[in-house]
């Protein structure tokens, strides 16, 4: 864990230099609902795309991707097992088809999953604890 407890805010961030972490431990995604109620979730499989975007591929999420047709605004967060992690702030928005789909069916396709979607974040703020 961060010795000094604290959040360090990463200015001109890339979320590839933080590919393993995201791609290889556990996630949460929070959302807001439509009555402006906070929701989380755990998402499974999430991948780096770019510099500022991260797919969250919808595998089992039956509300997140509802909540984000009313408000885009999510945080994500990833961890590793001594919980050094970071928040990615963002907004999102959710695919059944075209380019960030075809991506996401691609990368976590399995014979036990099929995305039914895709989250993708546009991260506008980075957040390391």
């Amino acid at each position: 864990m961060n010795p000094d407890n604290k959040t360090t805010i990463i200015k001109n961030f890339n979320l590839l230099n933080f590919k393993k972490l995201i791609e290889s431990n556990p996630s949460h995604i929070a959302s807001v609902t439509q009555d402006s109620k906070p929701n989380l979730c755990i998402a499974s499989d999430v991948l780096a795309l770019d510099e500022k975007t991260a797919l969250v591929s919808n595998n089992e999420m039956n509300k997140t991707p509802i909540h984000v047709l009313h408000n885009p605004n999510i945080i994500l967060t990833c961890f590793d097992n001594d919980f050094n992690g970071i928040r990615m702030t963002g907004t999102a928005i959710y695919h059944t088809n075209g380019t960030h789909f075809d991506i996401a069916n691609k990368e976590f396709k399995s014979d036990t999953t099929t995305p039914k979607g895709v989250l993708a974040i546009t991260v506008t703020k980075l957040e390391q604890f």
